[in-house]
């Protein structure tokens, strides 16, 4: 989900029939969704994955992995655009030396270019790629993540954002910011990032603390100074015990390197489970991070504000005990709403979205 201008939001999301993928979507126009309609009718193929963003003149850009049934064992990645009424003919991004291609990551810029990160097979190992849109033509693939000889050292889930107002010089205008999980040797996962110098990625660092927790699911955020902020959940030990617990770290531009992770969602004797980070910035530059709680067979929606002095305590917004997937949050107009996605039948809406109650316990 990506909102516009003018109170107005774009979703996208995949549908599963008896014989194929298919990628839909509607339009929020303030008050009530569109009905949901296909994005292409491709019965040859699988279409998953979609992530949208919206380029400097407010137009949705969609991006998705795709399988041809002729070709099971393979995948790409399309992109689409909004133009008139309709989205235009997908095209395949150039995947370079990599076999494979899935997991789209797509930001805009703010001179009307776009920057796409994947996941490509090399033939060894999953690694990260990156390409970028000039307005004309992809520029050819750069892998972004250090390559590896092993196949057990894999990189997924990547997330980029882009500065569009940057007052730092690591976020230069149209310098994107990319994070990602790597899988280390044995059970653990780090949160790992890289920034577009304006004629290289810089090498890979780590964002999360070194240390055997699984780390993964990064959100990714770029606050009013073009700096970056990541949010993830790792396991942390709590005496005899561990529970997962969303995790953050920033950039800090005197050090020029990532701070302490630090926990920012629940104590950690609370027995919990916290998952599916979310970070987003406000339109007050306030930045909110949002996660999924787990507690046996129930599930709330918390939320924690970024204060001076650190995160504020972690309140609910959402306690209806329902088990969220899918979801995402729209800030407009001082306004937060939240949107999932709810099962249902091939061309049925299955968004929701519902006004959130900070002020609830």
């Amino acid at each position: 989900v990506v909102a516009g201008s003018g109170g107005l939001a774009w979703a996208a999301w995949e549908t599963d029939t008896p014989s194929a993928a298919d990628l839909y979507f509607s339009l929020w126009d303030g008050r009530s969704w569109s009905d949901p309609l296909p994005v292409h009718a491709r019965l040859h193929a699988w279409d998953r994955e979609p992530v949208l963003a919206l380029d400097s003149k407010g137009t949705p850009w969609l991006a998705w992995s795709s399988t041809e049934k002729a070709d099971a064992e393979g995948s790409r990645v399309y992109i689409s655009r909004w133009e008139s009424r309709g989205w235009t003919d997908p095209e395949r991004v150039p995947m370079g030396t990599a076999s494979k291609a899935s997991g789209p990551s797509l930001a805009a810029g703010p001179d009307g270019s776009m920057w796409l990160a994947w996941v490509g097979f090399d033939g060894v190992d999953d690694e990260i790629y990156a390409s970028h849109w000039d307005g004309a033509s992809w520029s050819p693939p750069r892998q972004v993540s250090a390559q590896d000889q092993d196949a057990a050292l894999y990189d997924r889930q990547p997330q980029i954002a882009v500065a569009s107002d940057p007052r730092q010089p690591t976020g230069a205008a149209g310098h994107p910011w990319l994070v990602w999980t790597g899988h280390h040797e044995g059970p653990d996962n780090e949160i790992l990032a890289s920034h577009w110098t304006g004629s290289s990625w810089t090498p890979e660092q780590m964002v999360s603390q070194d240390d055997p927790a699984l780390d993964s699911e990064p959100s990714l955020l770029l606050d009013p100074d073009g700096l970056p902020w990541v949010a993830w959940k790792g396991r942390v030990q709590a005496g005899q015990d561990s529970h997962l617990r969303i995790l953050v770290s920033h950039w800090d531009p005197i050090r020029l390197g990532w701070s302490s992770e630090t926990v920012a969602s629940s104590p950690l004797e609370v027995d919990i489970e916290e998952v599916q980070p979310r970070l987003v910035l406000d339109e007050m530059g306030i930045i909110r991070l949002f996660w999924a709680v787990h507690s046996g067979a129930e599930s709330v929606m918390a939320l924690a504000e970024l204060e001076q002095g650190g995160w504020s305590s972690p309140r609910v917004v959402l306690s209806d005990g329902a088990s969220r997937s899918g979801y995402a949050f729209l800030v407009e107009g001082g306004t937060q709403r939240f949107v999932w996605l709810n099962p249902a039948e091939e061309g049925q809406q299955p968004l929701q979205s519902l006004e959130m109650n900070e002020e609830s316990d």
